[in-house]
């Protein structure tokens, strides 16, 4: 079995590459800003587990206190990354994981052992699983049975970090050096962590393929439908129409050209995406 610091380090670089990989997309195309969100979560996780993992060379505030507070923040960020892919308002408890360690870490029989430690650590992790739980399950992207997914992983998530918070406050192990912690946080956090990766990237890509079916079907200017869009919905209404006739309104701007001509493309480009939307 591998040593704590081992697993720690493979956890930073696991995590690291994720975060620079996300970011990356993020630079390609940074009108998606969850990308941004979930890749900052990401760095901000594995740079205080990071700390964590040099317990015993750098002092013990910055690998314990300032470490897991940096961890933790991760989950405020992921929260935010999870609401902005929905178009969510962020809660406004989205930093509660962070407060709740430091809050914790003025008690000083917290503060001094081990134990309680990482029962607070897991306490804060799962209202921070619990925060992600409830933007998801508030969610409307993808499938509803994708969202259930991921709603149901993060529940889990929060209710193994809680029993674990409960659980090590009875066994009260002295160190990492209890392979039983090890093991625990080891299974928990990989487990977790593979199951929500492969059901998020499952979303995006749903959520990528919806907007390249938009791009086929609607004019990239006004929004509206193209050809193609109008045709098909024109279709999906006859289907759908308990009626026998549909009534079509149709649209004519009168002296477009002479907008373009006077004051420019550029305005005439304005006047339709105006028009377009007193349309809706």
């Amino acid at each position: 079995m591998i040593d704590v610091k081992t697993a720690f380090l493979l956890w930073v670089v696991q995590t690291g590459t994720f975060a620079i990989l996300l970011m990356a997309i993020w630079l390609h195309g940074r009108d998606q800003k969850h990308f941004l969100w979930f890749g900052i979560g990401f760095l901000f996780h594995a740079g205080g587990l990071s700390l964590v993992g040099l317990r015993g060379q750098i002092p013990d505030f910055i690998s314990i206190q300032l470490a897991n507070f940096i961890s933790l923040l991760g989950f405020s960020f992921w929260v935010k990354a999870l609401a902005t892919l929905d178009h969510q308002r962020v809660p406004r408890i989205v930093w509660a994981p962070a407060l709740v360690w430091v809050l914790g870490n003025f008690v000083p029989f917290i503060r001094t052992e081990f134990a309680f430690r990482v029962s607070l650590y897991n306490a804060a992790a799962a209202l921070g699983f619990a925060l992600l739980a409830f933007v998801a399950a508030r969610a409307q992207f993808s499938s509803s049975r994708y969202r259930a997914f991921l709603t149901t992983n993060l529940v889990a998530q929060a209710a193994a970090c809680t029993a674990f918070a409960i659980f090590v406050v009875f066994r009260r192990p002295t160190g990492f050096a209890d392979n039983f912690v090890g093991v625990w946080m080891g299974t928990i956090a990989l487990v977790g962590f593979c199951t929500s990766a492969v059901i998020l990237a499952k979303i995006m890509m749903d959520r990528s393929q919806e907007q390249l079916q938009a791009l086929v079907r609607t004019d990239p200017l006004t929004g509206a439908f193209n050809r193609r869009g109008l045709t098909e919905a024109y279709q999906n209404l006859v289907d759908s129409s308990p009626l026998d006739a549909l009534g079509v309104i149709v649209f004519d701007l009168d002296h477009f050209k002479q907008i373009n001509d006077l004051y420019g493309h550029t305005t005439g480009d304005r006047v339709l995406q105006a028009f377009a939307d007193i349309c809706r």
